[in-house]
């Protein structure tokens, strides 16, 4: 019961989104893998103590009632969207725990074996050898990195909260279902296996900052799913659903941001499609189960406090 003359937090603002519990969810498992296998990761305790940390900050933030100050809306709202690349970072230490030496690429060349007859993310930019084509190719693979923001800014401004929670928490389910591949399954990639192809053959500016960042911030052993088309087509799903016009601007970016995945060397073929089916899933699937436990933490906000 609040104190007299004090106002407490409705009960709406306590209740979990369902993005808070799908983030608490992955950050548990990442805790628990972390605290059973600490000789195998670099700084296993520190990365332990962030999970920690922010496991206490997003249940504090949710119990606290920040929610109602305007800010403190906007953070609630925000914070995973900041969060994913953090994680994805992570995913270089975790795919360690389980599989400390070695990667599964020799299973998935033998796959696209059988399922292209060859390797096309070896030899697609050579059968296509047309600069404006990669320079393309490569703006779409470069798009990946404002999507997902876009996604959350358009629908925070445009749609209700619920289409907003539901589309983020979605996108998130996503986010962790391809990194738990990663954990489970870890795959270097044809940009770490083949020798690499010239930038200047396959586009002009966009194929060197792709390089650059791949250089520079890639985690080893995220191939397979591609997370980048897990999360864009999951992002264009979620964008048909509520917000048409968007829809149609990811029409000009998401099929080509995965035929620029293989086309650069980024990504196995069937990275994509394994992508491709998370997206599916998540999008239905998933975003049945975000908009269900949306609906019960809306519930248990209607219901009145003692």
């Amino acid at each position: 019961m609040a104190v007299e003359g004090e106002r407490a937090a409705p009960a709406e603002d306590r209740a979990f989104r369902p993005v808070e519990l799908f983030t608490l969810g992955y950050l548990g498992v990442g805790l628990l893998l972390l605290l059973a296998f600490p000789g195998r990761a670099s700084h296993a305790y520190a990365w332990a103590a962030l999970h920690v940390a922010l496991a206490a900050a997003i249940i504090l933030a949710r119990k606290s009632g920040l929610s109602r100050q305007g800010w403190g809306r906007v953070i609630l709202a925000f914070y995973p969207v900041a969060l994913f690349p953090l994680f994805y970072t992570e995913v270089g230490v975790l795919n360690r725990l389980l599989h400390p030496v070695g990667f599964h690429d020799d299973a998935i060349l033998a796959l696209e074996q059988i399922v292209f007859g060859g390797q096309p993310s070896r030899d697609l930019h050579r059968l296509l050898p047309w600069r404006p084509l990669g320079e393309y190719l490569h703006l779409s693979y470069f798009s990946y990195y404002f999507l997902v923001p876009t996604l959350a800014v358009v629908l925070y401004r445009k749609r209700s909260r619920a289409a907003f929670d539901t589309a983020i928490a979605t996108v998130s389910l996503a986010f962790y279902a391809s990194f738990l591949c990663f954990i489970l399954f870890p795959t270097a990639g044809p940009y770490y296996v083949f020798p690499h192809s010239d930038p200047r053959a396959v586009g002009y500016l966009m194929s060197r900052l792709v390089r650059f960042l791949l250089d520079r911030g890639s985690s080893v052993g995220t191939a397979f799913p591609s997370s980048h088309v897990s999360v864009a087509f999951t992002v264009w799903i979620m964008a048909m659903r509520y917000d048409r016009k968007l829809a149609v601007i990811l029409a000009f970016f998401v099929p080509t941001l995965a035929a620029g995945a293989v086309y650069g060397g980024y990504h196995y073929g069937v990275d994509i499609l394994a992508g491709a089916t998370v997206a599916v899933l998540v999008g239905t699937v998933g975003h049945a189960w975000s908009a269900a436990l949306l609906r019960r933490a809306d519930r248990a906000g209607a219901r009145p406090r003692a």
